[in-house]
This record gives structure tokens, sequence and C-alpha cells, in this order.
């Protein structure tokens, strides 16, 4: 329906959106919403469940500003989900491990989200859900200073089967979200 206005309407379309879905919580004493910001680029959990905005950084700008001030108008805080992002892979990652160490460029695209809303969302804390997926290398650093800007972590099922037998194993050319963040200050 989004992509059915004009460019010129979509800003106050997403404000007006983003007020209805907070205030709405608001109205029956839920204080807490948790947005998807991941790039939808296919995953079974989220492209065809139609979880994610879009496939476009520059769109999901304009839903993260709204939700920003939707957030600061009713009070309702927002947590982020499913950092460094889920929407990019092929496999959903309740039922198995998310690789996604040949995805940098997507990646680093959908951290760019999650660091932009760490700018937007300055008023209140803000929580980030980590999404358990394998990580290149290369971006452990990215990864952390995001991560570390979040005020809490949170995480999905740490009892799904899988992330059991998958966690603290040593893998090549990457590392694991959740084991990264496992032994931060923020983290709950």
């Amino acid at each position: 329906m989004y992509d059915n206005f004009t460019e010129e309407s979509w800003k106050i379309m997403l404000e007006m959106f983003a007020y209805m879905r907070l205030k709405s919580h608001s109205y029956v004493w839920i204080n807490t919403y948790g947005l998807v910001v991941d790039l939808s680029r296919g995953n079974p959990s989220i492209t065809p469940l139609e979880r994610s905005f879009s496939r476009h950084v520059s769109k999901y700008k304009l839903l993260i500003d709204a939700f920003s001030i939707a957030s600061q108008e009713t009070g309702v805080l927002v947590y982020l989900k499913h950092f460094p992002g889920v929407g990019l892979g092929s496999v959903d990652s309740h039922n198995w491990i998310l690789d996604l160490r040949q995805s940098e460029q997507e990646l680093l695209e959908n951290m760019e989200l999650f660091s932009y809303a760490q700018n937007s969302f300055w008023v209140f804390p803000l929580w980030a859900m980590i999404g358990h997926v394998l990580v290149p290398e290369t971006l452990a650093t990215e990864f952390n200073e995001i991560a570390n800007k979040f005020s809490f972590l949170i995480t999905d099922d740490l009892w799904m089967q899988w992330y059991i037998q998958a966690t603290w194993k040593q893998f090549s050319w990457g590392f694991f979200s959740t084991d990264a963040i496992m032994n931060s200050q923020n983290r709950i």
C-alpha cells in the first residue's frame, strides 16, 4: 500500500501509522513495541510473512524516523529486531543457523539502519533484539561498536535446539552474533 502513494505523502503516512500503532499499544498498557529492522531480501521468516517494511535502506530510514517521533509522543519504548539483520538469508533463524558470512555488503546496509536508529531514538533508551546469525569476521568491529551503543540487548529463545548445538563453536571466517554479546554489560 505504501508504494501506491506519492513520495511526498510517504513521510506523513508513516508518521500517522507509527503514531496509531504505538498509541494503540499505550491504550492497553503495553509500553514496548518491537520494530523489525530487517531489510527484506528473501528470508522465509521475514519476506513472505511481510514482517519487513522494505528492501531499501532509504525507505526504512523514513519508517525509523516516524517511529522515533511516535515513541516520543506516546511514551512507548521501541526495540529493534533483529540486529545485525535476519532478513538477508535464506534460512529461518528459528529453525537453523542463518549463515551470512558471504553477505558482508548486505549486512553493512542492514547495520547502517540500526546505527541510524541509534541516532534517531535519542530521547528514550533504545533496545535491540539480537538475531542468531553467523557474521563475517571482517564485520566484528562494526558489529561491536553498534551493539555496545544500545541501552539494552535482548535475545530470542536461547533454547532452540540448533542454537544449543551451534553455540560456542568456532566458525572459520566468522563469529556467532549471540555469542558476541553474551558478556556485554548491556545484555539482558
